[in-house]
């Protein structure tokens, strides 16, 4: 491989596009990170990316989108009945881990009735074994299950019906300043992300699928966490 990148890398030089080259990284501070950035400087091309940097942009950008504020937010898993858990390790050190373990207690104390916690992720790890459901699904597929809890919830009209009224834009379909008739998120739910559809992607039982989604919907209050990041 060493060999083909070399022989790729010689070969955008020399037919004059050398800012074709681009080097994924993890680690900001590493010798290898440092040692790409000299090595695209001499050759001539900017796109040195580091994908940490990526994702401390990516969660704030969400929740910009989707809260309207761009500070980081807190999760309320102490009162929450239904937790869902997209990637996110909250039992392995995310965040203030006292805090996590404390929160976490709250709603799963011996003899409680309420607190499902739902781990969604392909690795398994000490979330996923404390978790009451460890959905192991595809790697890669985390949106597509999310998309398919949200096809049941708005299938079955088990969403906040005034909220989203009243807050969202987007959920029903608009038409733009041109004229031009923009879909709208439950249409494109609705018509690409069945249940039976996500099951084939994701490798989860379909029953599955309703049944998460239901509770989620139908025990609030709930909490849906998608970082992976730790701030």
């Amino acid at each position: 491989r060493t060999g083909a990148a070399a022989l790729l890398s010689t070969s955008l030089r020399v037919a004059g596009e050398p800012n074709a080259l681009a080097s994924l990284t993890r680690s900001s501070g590493s010798i290898n990170h440092l040692l790409w950035e000299r090595f695209a400087r001499a050759y001539g091309t900017p796109n040195v990316i580091n994908f940490n940097a990526l994702d401390e942009r990516r969660s704030p950008l969400a929740v910009q989108h989707t809260q309207g504020i761009d500070q980081p937010v807190a999760y309320d898993i102490g009162n929450a009945n239904v937790i869902l858990s997209f990637g996110c390790e909250l039992l392995d050190g995310w965040r203030s881990p006292v805090f996590q373990q404390r929160e976490f207690g709250r709603p799963h104390r011996k003899g409680s009735t309420r607190g499902r916690y739902v781990h969604i992720d392909h690795g398994f790890s000490t979330s996923a074994a404390k978790a009451d459901t460890w959905i192991a699904l595809v790697s890669g597929t985390e949106a597509a299950f999310a998309l398919g809890l949200a096809n049941v919830i708005i299938r079955e009209g088990l969403y906040d019906k005034s909220f989203v009224t009243e807050y969202c834009h987007g959920f029903d379909g608009w038409t733009d300043d041109a004229g031009k008739r923009i879909e709208g998120f439950a249409t494109m739910v609705l018509r690409d992300y069945h249940p039976r559809e996500v099951a084939r992607a994701t490798g989860i039982a379909v029953e599955t699928i309703i049944d998460i989604a239901r509770d989620f919907a139908l025990h609030q209050p709930s909490v849906a966490i998608g970082e992976k990041e730790t701030p």
